[in-house]
């Protein structure tokens, strides 16, 4: 398909030739209508880092390619050769995602925007990333490694225990919440609060 085509040069060689360059877009990433992989998503496209939808994408299993979600950048019907998801949003996240350390004890899955600015991350683990593009991807990396590196997170509560955990919500600056799975302790299904130093 020409939609897999990013850009293409003509360029002249020697005294009768012509070279023709060709840059594809390259297939690292799906984007499916709908809130998330569990979700029957109605349609799933591959798309380039600008968040333009170029082929048709099957559905993976979590973890083959990072995935978004959600309804279309322009609130119309997806389809091949439109952007389905602002490159603001693609770029955030995958910045984010570049920027957690090697130390972080979590594996992103998938991203969904949920307006705003805010997205909401799926991982490997368990529990569920919130974050705000109203900061730098790179500094939100550093508050949720802050939050792994924390007593609240390594102390007698969680005990290092990335499955206790159902939420880790980054969106209030230096304050980050943390809600604990059922069963995982006494104070489960609570939001407690800790500082980023």
């Amino acid at each position: 398909s020409s939609l897999r085509i990013k850009k293409a040069t003509l360029s002249r060689e020697g005294t009768g030739g012509v070279r023709v360059t060709i840059v594809e877009r390259t297939a690292a990433h799906t984007w499916c209508q709908g809130e998330s992989s569990a979700s029957d998503s109605k349609e799933c496209y591959y798309i380039d880092e600008e968040g333009f939808a170029f082929a048709p994408a099957p559905r993976f299993s979590p973890g083959v390619v990072f995935e978004f979600f959600g309804d279309t950048a322009t609130g119309t019907a997806p389809r091949i050769g439109t952007t389905v998801i602002a490159s603001s949003s693609v770029s955030f996240i995958l910045s984010f995602r570049s920027a957690l350390s090697s130390t972080t004890p979590v594996s992103l899955l998938s991203a969904r925007s949920t307006g705003d600015g805010d997205y909401e991350l799926a991982t490997l683990e368990g529990p569920v990333i919130l974050l705000s593009n109203r900061d730098t991807a790179e500094s939100e990396a550093g508050r949720l490694d802050v939050f792994f590196r924390s007593d609240v997170f390594t102390g007698p509560g969680i005990q290092g225990a990335v499955r206790a955990l159902k939420k880790i919500d980054l969106r209030f600056g230096q304050k980050i919440f943390y809600t604990l799975s059922k069963g995982a302790s006494e104070s489960a299904g609570t939001t407690t609060e800790i500082k980023n130093p």
